[in-house]
């Protein structure tokens, strides 16, 4: 039973709503996927994302220098979760949102991550 209340706290952000909302339309999306989609910063995306991690609401897998989160399938108590309200929040996915994700996936292309980093100050 400890699952439920976090995953319905990790549920009170509009925010975390679109992201999982985006994770039910698309399989996986990288750390820049949301950031692009959503018009949100990086730090903001990654403390969003963190929150759902930590809830049992999605799994992440690190590549390299990016980190890539999907929907998190495994215990029982998850899975009759999910499948009462994922449905309800795939469908609240804004029309605006749909387009801007399609867009951006298509300019994005094949697995390679869209953000370039810029170089560190290095100090010497």
């Amino acid at each position: 039973m400890e699952f439920l209340p976090e995953a319905f706290k990790s549920l009170s952000d509009p925010t975390r709503i679109q992201m999982l909302a985006l994770l039910c339309h698309y399989d996986e999306l990288c750390v820049c996927d949301f950031i692009g989609i959503l018009k949100i910063p990086q730090p903001k995306a990654s403390r969003h994302l963190q929150t759902l991690f930590r809830a049992g609401l999605v799994r992440a897998q690190k590549r390299a220098t990016w980190t890539y989160y999907r929907i998190f399938k495994s215990s029982s108590e998850t899975s009759k979760f999910q499948a009462a309200i994922l449905p309800l929040i795939a469908s609240s996915l804004s029309s605006n949102t749909k387009v801007r994700a399609k867009v951006w996936l298509a300019k994005r292309g094949g697995n390679a991550c869209s953000i370039k980093l810029k170089p560190r100050k290095t100090y010497d």
